[in-house]
């Protein structure tokens, strides 16, 4: 395997990264080029959003079908054209039905681009580093925070020049985009093939079964929820505010101030971003709650702003605060929940989680879309504000039962196999796998896999063949353990020693990996 070729395209990832998170340049202006250039009124806006979203909850499956086939390399291709092509139709889209179809494209393409995540972990990998792994996706934040916070100084003035420079600008990115994405493959396939070989290899397994461990189930309601009420609130509280700057300034005021409040946003991003990893070691599974209570805060004082402080400065500044301040929570959260999705060996276990978020997302964005169409078609903007302030009670609750399990033994893996002479050794190698990577010594951890097979064997020997066998890792109070059962009965324990910072670290990343 060539180290040169493997180096270039984790260099390349980061930029990669950065361009996979918005449609650059055109998002800075997207309300004001929906409602301005295109004429759509705020439930068309709406309309736009929950019909992207129920079609990109339609289209999981078939996603999911072709990441699976084509492997990491492929999808990675696949989720640079798409943006292109999805930027075209909104810009030229002559009709509301077209400007959908763009929409629908981009956030569709979130399976397909969100796998270079899984090959640049592979990646580092092979090269022995994967400890690093935080590093270059805070550095993918890194860029498009300082992407997007220049764009935020030159794109209005340039918006206010001609309507459609940002756009043009988002095309040239995006084809760009496009010649980086086949420069980055997942070298890993390349040793084992794409997904449907690798799962072909696998053993014991229902196609293409998840199965998830209580902490998991946790831990992804809590994530979906959040990013599916962030991402509606930044929409419509961007609306609230372009909507209060129209009808107090002028429209050239109205871009200038507006592009002014995004620019503010994302350069306290670009902040945040550079102290990532240290927010992450300090904060850990604390992060979940903060982003819940600041989640129900800026929904509650948006709300206050748009009832009681509608069109006036002070209202102004008080939406402009809760804005910036969701948009400085964002990355953490994002980042802790993407860590620990791809941090594991096995690339159908990567798929499966990645998509499985993805699907997780569609399913509540539909709702909180389609429940914010029907507040826009029958009350004023301003009241959808108090029903997201509902949904971040609810997550609030979820975050808090999270953070209690949190404190007890933590279930970091739980995956089964079936016992038969034939799959004894690949049972015997995972929990081998599991001891090293956790912090054992690789002589211990072969010592405690011979004593594995001698137990397995035992058991085969006593009519137990067919019998599931439950491997689960698990943390208590900052010890981790390997549980080993057979049909329900449990064989062994192993206690793992963490001796290093890293152990604490995979520990950290591995949090969310209970995924089979």
């Amino acid at each position: 395997m060539d180290n040169k070729k493997i180096k270039r395209a984790l260099d390349i990832y980061p930029i990669y990264e950065a361009m996979s998170l918005d449609l650059l340049f055109y998002s800075v202006i997207e309300i004001l080029f929906l409602t301005l250039v295109k004429g759509y009124t705020d439930s068309q806006v709406a309309l736009v959003f929950l019909i992207t979203d129920a079609a990109d909850l339609a289209l999981e499956y078939v996603s999911y079908r072709i990441i699976r086939k084509i492997g990491n390399s492929a999808a990675v291709i696949i989720g640079a054209v798409m943006p292109l092509l999805a930027i075209v139709f909104i810009t030229f889209g002559p009709h509301l039905a077209i400007v959908t179809i763009g929409n629908i494209l981009f956030i569709s393409s979130g399976n397909f681009r969100s796998m270079g995540c899984a090959g640049a972990r592979n990646n580092l990998s092979l090269v022995g580093k994967k400890n690093q792994f935080t590093k270059i996706f805070s550095r993918g934040n890194i860029i498009y925070a300082g992407i997007t916070m220049a764009s935020t100084l030159l794109i209005p003035p340039l918006f206010m020049v001609n309507r459609y420079l940002p756009s043009a600008l988002c095309i040239a990115a995006y084809t760009w985009g496009l010649v980086t994405a086949f420069m980055m493959p997942d070298y890993s396939e390349r040793i084992t093939g794409t997904g449907e070989k690798e799962k072909k290899q696998e053993n014991g397994k229902k196609k293409g079964s998840v199965r998830l461990s209580s902490m998991m189930k946790y831990l992804l309601l809590v994530f979906c929820i959040f990013f599916c009420l962030a991402v509606t609130f930044s929409k419509n509280s961007e609306l609230l505010m372009s909507g209060t700057l129209k009808n107090m300034f002028s429209e050239k005021t109205t871009i200038l101030v507006f592009g002014l409040i995004v620019w503010i946003s994302r350069l306290l991003k670009l902040v945040v971003n550079f102290f990532l990893p240290k927010i992450l070691e300090a904060l850990r599974e604390k992060v979940i709650l903060i982003g819940s209570v600041t989640l129900f805060a800026a929904s509650m004082l948006t709300g206050i702003s748009g009832f009681y402080l509608k069109n006036t400065v002070p209202g102004i500044i008080m939406m402009a605060v809760v804005y910036i301040l969701m948009c400085m929570i964002w990355d953490p959260m994002r980042t802790y929940l993407r860590m620990a999705a791809v941090d594991t060996n096995s690339r159908r276990k990567q798929q499966n989680m990645l998509v499985l978020l993805n699907l997780g997302q569609s399913i509540i964005n539909v709702f909180m879309k389609l429940t914010v169409y029907v507040i826009l078609k029958i009350f004023s903007l301003e009241y959808v504000f108090p029903f997201f302030a509902l949904i971040s009670i609810l997550e609030i609750i979820l975050a808090l039962r999270l953070s209690v399990k949190c404190r007890e033994s933590i279930e970091i893996l739980d995956t089964e196999k079936i016992l038969t002479a034939e799959a004894l050794d690949d049972i015997a190698v995972t929990v081998y796998d599991l001891l090293t990577e956790y912090g054992l010594e690789r002589k211990q951890a072969l010592s405690y896999r011979f004593l594995i097979e001698e137990k397995l064997l035992d058991k085969l020997e006593h009519g137990h063949e067919k019998e599931k066998v439950r491997i689960v890792l698990f943390d208590k109070h900052g010890e981790i353990s390997v549980k080993l059962s057979v049909g329900g009965e449990e064989i062994d324990v192993f206690a793992i020693p963490q001796t290093t910072d890293e152990s604490s670290s995979r520990l950290f990343g591995n949090l969310l990996g209970g995924l089979d």
